[in-house]
């Protein structure tokens, strides 16, 4: 890890590498921590893990990029690695919202859930307050699942099944619920769960 460092901390990356390790247990939690939890780093060290972050900003940006280059599509390569990036590296479940226009083509990406090992809360009125401000027709849902089984639960089949059908009534339509692990995707659309 500290080679991947060095261009951020210099000679203090073996340093960086230690102390994001011992803090986070890898890099990829690190890239994911919260302000809170960025805040207890060693104030040393805080300068290059903040180039760090910034670089993963524009990592971020250019994924983005590709997302805004045509409709959503579920089963698209390139989203599936935007969503494990944003989701597989988190401690506990954690839902990711891509708003759409009324051609499926991207509007923004909000993070709205987050939740214990193996559930996540769901702020609903949230998030179809936040489709209508945007003017989206289109919601794609993602979460993850840290166990590293993409299954759907009987909770997420009947809170996905209820939330398409709230979005539903405001002209609001689901393209998918997608559950994300580092290695597998699985589609509730193509399981037939909504």
């Amino acid at each position: 890890m500290a080679d991947l460092l060095a261009p951020f901390a210099g000679d203090a990356a073996s340093e960086l590498a230690v102390a994001l390790k011992e803090h986070f247990g890898s890099l990829s939690r690190a890239l994911s921590a919260t302000p809170r939890q960025l805040a207890d780093i060693d104030r040393r060290l805080r300068q290059p893990f903040e180039l760090l972050l910034a670089a993963q900003k524009v990592v971020d940006a250019a994924q983005r990029e590709h997302l805004c280059s045509g409709p959503i599509d579920a089963q698209d390569p390139e989203l599936l690695r935007f969503l494990r990036s944003r989701l597989c590296s988190a401690y506990g479940e954690k839902l990711l919202l891509i708003f759409c226009d009324d051609q499926k083509r991207y509007l923004l990406d909000h993070e709205i859930g987050q939740g214990a090992s193996q559930h996540v809360s769901i702020d609903m009125r949230a998030m179809l307050r936040k489709a209508v401000t945007l003017g989206a027709s289109h919601i794609l849902m993602a979460h993850n699942h840290p166990s590293g089984d993409c299954s759907p639960s009987q909770d997420d089949i009947a809170s996905t099944r209820h939330i398409a059908n709230a979005a539903q009534l405001i002209g609001v339509s689901i393209i998918d619920h997608l559950i994300v692990t580092p290695t597998q995707a699985y589609s509730m659309r193509a399981g037939g769960q909504f």
